[in-house]
């Protein structure tokens, strides 16, 4: 939980462990729901959570969808990706649309990812993330950041991608490089969120999310010797490794 920064709001971060990353854009978008009292979602065209259930439905990508029933619920707005870059202002207002035309005026939340991985590496613009996280909670709903692919460093200049926005979500989902090739996933959320959650006295995970308490040592461990060390650092000298490799002169 080091990791994080302090809330600006003044809660602390909580942590939920599961096995998958599917699992985790699960419960989160659960969270979201049962915390905000509201179904609705919004989610981004040529994005990826999840491979099944709600996670696959809020998934804007049709090569990661199957001929399935779906979970209802989910409406995926525009990304500002390619032309859209540069509108954002017209994303907003559809958004904003999207909220009074289609639902009751309350959201559960949005779900983001800072790079859009699998559809292609796209990075939001900060100043859409920002509005955006503006307008959900406007209409009630949590922002939900997915760093499980950009999550850990992996972004080079912030540990978590969301940071670079300068947006605070209220839900993060992270996997992959928490547990290195293990079966392991967590979803962090502040301390509201899961207050909202625990007060049903609903069942909230299973079993088999136990044996990741263990491989926290281990992540730890992982975090002290390679994760902070300044990636985009390292990045650029294996860029003049394979310039020298390459005989290229252009690699600064």
């Amino acid at each position: 939980m080091s990791t994080f920064p302090p809330r600006r709001d003044g809660e602390k971060w909580q942590a939920l462990y599961a096995v998958t990353g599917t699992e985790a854009a699960e419960i989160a978008i659960q969270l979201s729901r049962v915390a905000s009292g509201n179904i609705p979602l919004l989610a981004l065209t040529n994005s990826y959570h999840g491979s099944y259930g709600t996670a696959m439905a809020a998934s804007g990508g049709s090569s990661c969808r199957h001929d399935l029933p779906e979970t209802g619920g989910v409406f995926h707005l525009q990304a500002p990706i390619y032309h859209w870059k540069s509108r954002i202002d017209d994303l907003l207002e559809m958004a904003e649309t999207t909220i009074k035309s289609s639902t009751s005026g309350k959201i559960s939340g949005f779900i983001f990812e800072t790079l859009q991985g699998y559809g292609g590496i796209h990075v939001l613009p900060n100043d859409y993330i920002n509005r955006m996280a503006a307008l959900t909670h406007k209409y009630g709903g949590y922002v939900i950041a997915d760093e499980i692919q950009t999550g850990f460093g992996r972004m080079g200049s912030a540990y978590w991608a969301y940071q670079m926005s300068g947006v605070e979500p209220d839900i993060v989902i992270i996997a992959k490089g928490l547990g290195c090739g293990h079966p392991i996933s967590a979803i962090v959320a502040k301390e509201s969120v899961f207050a909202r959650f625990n007060a049903t006295g609903a069942h909230k995970c299973h079993i088999f999310a136990n044996q990741s308490i263990p491989l926290i040592a281990l992540c730890r461990q992982i975090y002290f010797l390679h994760l902070r060390s300044q990636p985009h650092v390292r990045g650029r000298r294996m860029r003049r490794t394979f310039a020298i490799t390459c005989f290229c002169s252009d690699v600064t």
